[in-house]
């Protein structure tokens, strides 16, 4: 009887394993529009989708309100199809709280195997801080208290004004694979899949004018140290995890002689990178070029500019010089619109701009063309404009897969401009070969302490990887690319140091070159506006003939602000065009906010 009595005890706990397993869900998506309003609070619509593998009845919504103010204007939809509040638990309603330190919505509905997307939509009050110098908006989407992976998490933050990265800054936390960037005036974040416990947020700064009604205001500085925070957050991580792995190792005294023998094998790797390095990297001197040159380099276009000082790579801020460059030369006019509305909260305005080609000039001329500049004109207005002399911004943004696949064919004719000449001296790139198969043989080392001792392994491993790292810091430019980058950095620092303004009547001539060189060496639009106020009054039109600006008050702070906004617009447009952004930071985590939830 025992024996049976046993058997009936397995089969059951078999079943109602079996029982539990059946019952299950997933979150496969989180889509969260965000808006900053200028009163410093932040519009949340978040839709929810989840697919169920059972019978449920209720899902929760827990948001954290640390650094926050309260939750007002609460909305929850399914379909179109409003949840009401409730005290009981009736399908299609909810029961809320909230106090100081968190809100709580619980919600009612009937759902068997199927899948199932909520959309809730409130206002928290106190989002963001402003500064003496920058606004600031730290703000966690997704708590470390979520309990579920997330298929895919995808938030859209929109600013009080169109963003771009002349006047704001944005970095995203959490996993590594997680993604940023700016799209047609927003931040996006996205990231697939997002873990259990783990969260994800945004951190942004921008204009402190952008939050005029904010009331959480702190009377001090803070760009710099948030540009400094987020500069080490990746090295302060990886440094707590070396100090934790050595702290691990320490108490295991069985695995002290595997701890010295990592040790020992990256120091080795440090003495051999040392040697390298002062062998083969050492950078070769400059001659004849100051900290600060008001000379441009004429031989050298702004999209090989770019390349140059780079060091290889291109950035959107190729594609608007040259594009401004070639306006300047008479190839392209841009013109500028204001498309007045009205609508139930008052009349309003948008700002748009349109490129014209000046066909016949083109025809006449386009031999003195490099083949990268010949060829954006023909894409943007042969393939995007269909054979067009004009073609609109919005049109570009439309045709963002087309505008990626060029660009990437593009980069390659920008590079072929600069020629065979090399970037780096053959002889340092010899010199970071060894440097780089030392690096390997430390991390090989590393694992087989690994595989053999557990956790002092690690330490030679991430020190080979550092070393991988750092081996690239053998590679030295070549005299010829080191004295022209050393020139365009003078340049940069010229124009971001403001040092045009004691010879302004030197650089009057200048201007355009400064504006088209500045945008090219990532400039941002304080600087420009800072060199186009320069411009006298009335005058605009003879310095910028290319430029048909909306009607305005004539004055060059207006003319400088009309300007810059262009310039912001265009990277904007052409930076999200070509899918140019950025990724995820890890660490963070001391965002506002944080929400999670399950079901039942």
């Amino acid at each position: 009887m025992r024996l049976i009595g046993f058997c009936l005890a397995c089969l059951l706990a078999i079943a109602g394993d079996g029982l539990a397993k059946g019952k299950r869900y997933s979150i496969e998506g989180i889509r969260i529009e965000a808006k900053v309003l200028r009163d410093g609070s932040l519009r949340i619509v978040e839709e929810r989708s989840y697919l169920f593998h059972g019978q449920f009845r209720w899902a929760d919504y827990s948001l954290s309100l640390n650094k926050l103010g309260r939750v007002t204007d609460f909305e929850l939809t399914e379909n179109g199809q409003r949840y009401e509040p409730a005290t009981d638990q009736s399908p299609g309603s909810y029961q809320m709280s909230q106090d100081q330190d968190h809100f709580y919505v619980r919600w009612y509905y009937r759902a068997r195997d199927e899948s199932r997307t909520f959309r809730l939509s409130y206002r928290v009050t106190d989002a963001i801080v402003v500064y003496e110098d920058v606004a600031e908006l730290y703000y966690k989407f997704v708590s470390e208290q979520n309990q579920k992976s997330i298929a895919a998490v995808d938030v859209t933050v929109e600013l009080p004004q169109p963003a771009d990265t002349s006047r704001v800054r944005a970095w995203a936390h959490g996993p590594l694979h997680g993604q940023l960037a700016f799209e047609n005036g927003a931040i996006r974040l996205w990231v697939q899949p997002l873990p259990s416990r783990t969260w994800w947020e945004v951190r942004t700064i921008f204009p402190r004018e952008w939050g005029p009604e904010a009331s959480k205001r702190i009377e001090a500085l803070a760009r710099d140290r948030i540009l400094t925070e987020e500069r080490v957050l990746a090295e302060q991580a990886n440094a707590q995890r070396l100090k934790r792995q050595q702290q691990q190792a320490l108490r295991e005294n069985y695995r002290g002689q595997a701890m010295e023998l990592s040790i020992i094998v990256v120091l080795a790797g440090v003495i051999a990178l040392i040697t390298l390095y002062h062998r083969f990297g050492r950078a070769y001197p400059v001659t004849g070029i100051g900290r600060y040159v008001s000379d441009i380099p004429s031989d050298v276009p702004p999209a090989v500019a770019n390349y140059i000082y780079l060091a290889g790579q291109l950035g959107s801020e190729a594609l608007v010089g040259t594009l401004f460059d070639l306006a300047r030369r008479g190839f392209l006019t841009v013109q500028e619109t204001v498309q007045k509305t009205r609508s139930l909260f008052g009349p309003s305005h948008r700002v748009k701009y349109r490129l014209d080609l000046n066909r016949d000039y083109f025809h006449q001329h386009q031999a003195d063309l490099m083949p990268y500049e010949r060829d954006m004109i023909e894409f943007l207005f042969d393939k995007l404009g269909k054979g067009s002399d004009q073609i609109d911004f919005d049109a570009i943004k439309d045709a963002r897969t087309q505008v990626m696949r060029w660009f990437g064919r593009w980069k390659g004719l920008v590079k072929q401009a600069w020629g065979q000449r090399p970037l780096y001296d053959r002889v340092s790139i010899k010199g970071t070969i060894f440097a780089v198969a030392v690096a390997l043989v430390v991390i090989a080392a590393g694992i087989v302490i690994a595989t053999y001792f557990g956790s002092p392994g690690a330490i030679a491993i991430i020190g080979g990887i550092v070393l991988l790292g750092l081996s690239f810091g053998v590679l030295r430019f070549t005299p010829e690319v080191k004295q022209l980058r050393s020139k365009l950095e003078g340049v940069r620092k010229y124009l971001s140091r403001h040092h045009f303004r004691t010879e302004a009547t030197q650089i009057a001539g200048s201007i355009e070159q400064y504006l088209v060189y500045g945008i090219a060496l990532g400039l941002g639009g304080k600087v420009l506006r800072e060199l186009l106020s320069g411009v006298p009054s009335g005058q605009q039109a003879g310095y910028f003939a290319w430029y048909g600006a909306a009607a305005g008050d004539g004055s060059s702070g207006h003319f400088a602000t009309a300007v810059s906004a262009m310039v912001s617009a265009t990277s904007a447009t052409l930076s999200s065009a070509a899918g140019i952004g950025g990724g995820a930071a890890a660490g963070g985590g001391a965002g506002a906010g944080g929400a999670s939830g399950g079901a039942g």
